[in-house]
């Protein structure tokens, strides 16, 4: 293990936790956000929304088999316009307003220490995710769930049109931060998109198994090494003493 420059975050199951997905209320948030709301019911929009799932969802794939994701700003305008809604509030407003009410969200556990040890040790942070959601919204919902963050920058797969564990976010990443890929951490929560595509990008990877209860260890999967906590902190412990 080296000390890195930067170490980069996936989002959801990485730094924060979400209940259950709440469609229903996530629509009727936007429907009454908007300037004529009683021109559709939450009902209508979700038939709508899943309607635009089914078609794309699963179905848009580059040759190597990496996903392309869609925008969330593209979905709601749909959405918007075929509702026959308006708004004089912003799609980016829009896209906050939909991801507060749609679930719960919670920190992981250890992340706060993890973030905090990071910061205190000079180790730059920012957020590398897979998501529809575009690069402004998201660092919002990062700031209201851990406003002590210190994250620089983020970069999203819809924002870049392709989702990990293709390199273009990770590549863009490292571009954007001036450092070497080989100087940073990937921390995630899955093996295909998180360690697969940071390694494969030149990062080191570390993983949150809540089932593994053995402290941070090192580990392979496909051939690719990476390290398992089962509790951020057990990471910023190891960060103090680097």
């Amino acid at each position: 293990m080296f000390k890195p420059k930067w170490v980069f975050f996936d989002f959801g199951g990485t730094l924060f936790d979400d209940g259950p997905f709440q469609l229903l209320s996530g629509m009727e948030a936007l429907r009454l956000a908007a300037e004529n709301p009683e021109v559709t019911t939450a009902e209508e929009m979700a038939k709508l929304w899943r309607g635009m799932e089914a078609r794309y969802m699963g179905h848009l794939k580059t040759p190597e088999g990496y996903y392309v994701d869609v925008t969330l700003s593209s979905m709601l305008r749909n959405l918007f316009m075929r509702s026959g809604l308006t708004y004089t509030i912003s799609l980016r407003e829009c896209e906050n307003i939909f991801d507060d009410h749609n679930s719960e969200r919670w920190p992981t556990p250890g992340i706060q220490e993890l973030l905090s040890a990071l910061h205190e040790c000079g180790i730059r942070t920012a957020v590398i995710s897979n998501t529809t959601f575009s690069a402004e919204g998201m660092a919002i919902a990062i700031d209201k769930g851990l406003p002590d963050n210190h994250m620089e920058f983020v970069i999203t797969s819809a924002d870049l049109l392709f989702c990990k564990p293709g390199p273009d976010v990770f590549e863009a990443a490292a571009k954007r931060a001036g450092v070497a890929a080989s100087e940073c951490w990937y921390c995630g929560n899955e093996h295909v998109p998180d360690v697969e595509g940071g390694a494969g990008a030149g990062m080191l990877p570390f993983i949150i198994e809540r089932k593994y209860e053995g402290g941070l260890t090192q580990k392979t999967w496909k051939g690719h090494t990476y390290y398992a906590v089962s509790d951020w902190a057990e990471l910023a412990k190891a960060v103090r003493g680097l």
